[in-house]
């Protein structure tokens, strides 16, 4: 009996020793993210809050909230269809509301998609010059005196493009959506055209943006080589970043093409294009795994978001996800290193 609690008391010891020990790294790891939330808040906040929000503003006060006074008027001032027709203008107004209310949500959807592959963009811009221009300034010979290790520094940057600023964009994206869409419905009341009802009780409207949300899982996985690659270059360029993570790649796929046509191999340069440069560069951007999907169709069906998630379902199944997801870790390994060097090295 002593024995066992004696084990018993072991195990729970041991237990809170790894606790003990996982508890400051998780801290300083939470540190360090704020830290690069508040060097960077212009990029992560300010800045897509007020793209968000001018595009919100720009996009409705244009398409959309002077639609029920056109209708309205329309049909007010067509005072011959009033008379001979009284039913035709009640119908006119049923399928106007009827097919805004069925567009909106693909609406919803072409703006958060939008809104974040400005945030793809953000992310670009701020992994190129993060392990770069920490050796620029030799602000690494400050970090490197704490005690922080490279992998949380590396995992703390990597946060940010894969996580917080996607989740960040889709809830500024999402609440201002319905801001818009609120006020939209209570215009449409002092107008014959109340698109109250079918707009703040349609169901589309809601399970939109938990759709787009579901996908996040995916994103993260096909974002990784991506967001490990521009990591790497940052860590390793000596002089600028762009031409190495973009121009590079960019002039592979010419010069292999090149190479093809001149010596006639039958290279399949399509492949290496789409499946390694496209997947490296600008596989940050949302739904960017449709680059993949061979059977493309109409446009309408192509950037539907049934079929974004099916080939993001299907993405998860195939082995360049996965093969993928192996070589953005060994990159953020090598990157990891890189900046071991770079400490030497300064």
């Amino acid at each position: 009996m002593n024995v066992d609690t004696e084990a018993q008391s072991l195990n729970s010891n041991t237990h809170d020793a790894r606790a003990f020990k996982l508890r400051p790294y998780l801290q300083t790891l939470g540190w360090l993210v704020k830290r690069e939330y508040w060097e960077n808040k212009s990029w992560f906040f300010w800045g897509p809050l007020v793209i968000t929000l001018s595009i919100c503003l720009a996009y409705f006060s244009v398409n959309l909230l002077a639609s029920p006074w056109r209708i309205h008027d329309s049909l007010m001032n067509d005072i011959e269809l009033m008379q001979k027709e009284p039913f035709a203008a009640k119908e006119f107004s049923s399928i106007f509301i009827a097919s805004t209310a069925e567009a909106m949500p693909i609406r919803f959807q072409l703006v958060i998609f939008f809104i974040l592959g400005i945030g793809a963009v953000i992310s670009i811009l701020y992994l190129m010059s993060s392990l770069y221009s920490e050796r620029v300034d030799r602000s690494i010979l400050f970090w490197k005196s704490l005690p922080i290790s490279d992998w949380q520094t590396i995992f703390s940057k990597c946060s940010f493009p894969l996580l917080i600023l996607p989740a960040m964009l889709w809830l500024i994206a999402t609440a201002s959506f319905f801001i818009f869409i609120s006020l939209y419905a209570f215009i449409s009341v002092f107008t014959s055209v109340n698109m109250v009802e079918p707009l703040l009780l349609n169901r589309e409207m809601y399970l939109t943006p938990l759709k787009i949300l579901a996908l996040f899982p995916v994103y993260v996985l096909w974002a990784l080589p991506s967001v490990a690659w521009y990591l790497m270059i940052s860590a390793w360029a000596k002089s600028r970043v762009f031409p190495w993570a973009i121009g590079v790649p960019i002039l592979s796929v010419l010069f292999l093409t090149f190479i093809n046509q001149i010596f006639k191999l039958e290279w399949d340069v399509r492949w290496y294009a789409l499946h390694v440069i496209a997947r490296l560069v600008s596989g940050v951007f949302p739904a960017s795994w449709l680059l993949e999907q061979r059977n493309i169709g109409l446009p309408e069906h192509y950037f539907s978001l049934h079929n974004i998630t099916h080939q993001a379902w299907l993405a998860m199944q195939s082995t360049s996800l996965w093969i993928g997801v192996v070589a953005g870790i060994l990159m953020l390994i090598v990157a990891v290193r890189l900046r071991q060097f770079n400490e030497s090295n300064t």
